[in-house]
């Protein structure tokens, strides 16, 4: 059976004892004390005052913390595996270090905590505030993180991996090498945000709204991205490599140097978009629109642009080696220099091919001898 112990004893009680086990320490003024070093096991502390008590390289395993208050202390290098932790606040408090394994933090409060390095493995931290937390290389991993408030967080490199991430708060929140991997990322509040230099690889963010924010050198690669609205978006050197993005709106987007190598972007819409020296090579392409677009020396090289609207497009150096543009729709658009070996042209309306590059017959034959060796 439990042992009550007052707050008094506390202190005196952790010098001569290695460990504090099966203790009740419940509805205690803790504030000031301490306590660094500690090792609790099985402690019931629910609704304690820890306020301003210096907790670094403490263990609190399998106890219960409910609704206790830990403003404003130190608790570097503080781990917390197994506990209790649901409506406790811990705002202002110094956690550099910290690691929460298989806690229970729903509805926690981190407001302007100093979390840098910290680790939440195997959490359940649904509805928590980190408003204004110092988040800088903090792991988020196999933890479900539903509706949580990250407003003007610091997150810098920080990193979700095999999260539930539902519902979060981003809004007015700039993101700068943020990784999320293998990350379900739904209902998200973006307003003002940015996510600059983040990796967002292998995530399900389809029918996300993502308009107009900035995603400069962002990774997406392999992500699911179906039904997407990045209209207006900064994708400059973003990759898109063996991405989703069927159905997706790209819309007036500025995208230079991108990479959308073997993508299924079928059905898409990159309306009079910034697309020059990008790549599409091997890309899923049927009926997609890229009306109006600058497009100049991108390629396109095998990729399927069966039905695909090309029309207006500045294709000045393009590549389309080996693509299949059969169907597909190039009606006033500038092909100076384009390169059209080896295509598939069925029904496509091609007005300025004169333009292109000349048939180069020796490429024909060298293509046609390699096929013959197959």
């Amino acid at each position: 059976m439990a042992e009550l112990l007052m707050a008094q004893d506390l202190v005196s009680y952790i010098r001569s004892n290695v460990v504090v086990a099966d203790k009740i320490i419940i509805d205690q003024d803790l504030s000031g004390l301490d306590l660094s070093g500690a090792v609790f096991q099985d402690v019931h502390f629910d609704r304690s005052d820890f306020r301003r008590a210096d907790l670094k390289d403490c263990y609190f395993i399998e106890c219960g913390l409910e609704g206790s208050i830990f403003s404003g202390v130190d608790g570097s290098d503080v781990l917390f595996s197994e506990c209790r932790c649901a409506g406790i606040n811990m705002e202002g408090a110094k956690l550099t270090g910290a690691t929460f394994n298989k806690c229970l933090l729903q509805q926690a409060s981190f407001g302007k905590a100093d979390l840098l390095d910290a680790g939440f493995v195997e959490s359940v931290v649904n509805e928590a505030n980190f408003h204004e937390a110092n988040l800088k290389d903090t792991n988020f991993v196999m933890s479900a993180v539903h509706q949580c408030d990250f407003r003007k967080a610091n997150l810098d490199f920080t990193v979700f991996s095999d999260c539930q991430l539902i519902a979060p708060d981003f809004s007015s929140t700039p993101m700068s090498r943020v990784v999320m991997y293998q990350t379900e990322l739904r209902g998200a509040k973006l307003a003002g945000s940015s996510f600059q230099m983040c990796t967002l690889m292998g995530i399900d963010l389809e029918g996300t709204d993502f308009s107009g924010l900035d995603f400069a050198r962002t990774q997406f690669a392999g992500s699911k991205l179906a039904g997407c609205d990045f209209s207006g978006c900064n994708l400059q050197q973003c990759n898109f490599e063996e991405s989703d993005l069927r159905g997706a709106k790209l819309e007036h987007v500025h995208a230079p140097n991108a990479l959308f190598c073997r993508v299924d972007a079928s059905g898409a819409s990159f309306f009079e978009s910034e697309l020059t020296q990008s790549l599409f090579v091997g890309a899923r392409l049927e009926k997609t629109i890229f009306t109006g677009c600058r497009a100049h020396q991108t390629n396109w090289v095998g990729a399927i642009c069966a039905g695909a609207s090309l029309a207006r497009m500045d294709l000045t150096y393009a590549d389309f080696s080996a693509a299949d543009l059969s169907d597909a729709d190039l009606t006033d658009s500038v092909l100076v220099r384009a390169d059209l070996h080896g295509i598939r042209d069925e029904n496509a309306r091609i007005p300025d091919r004169r333009s292109a590059l000349p048939l180069d017959r020796e490429r024909q034959q060298s293509d046609q001898w390699r096929l013959e060796q197959v």
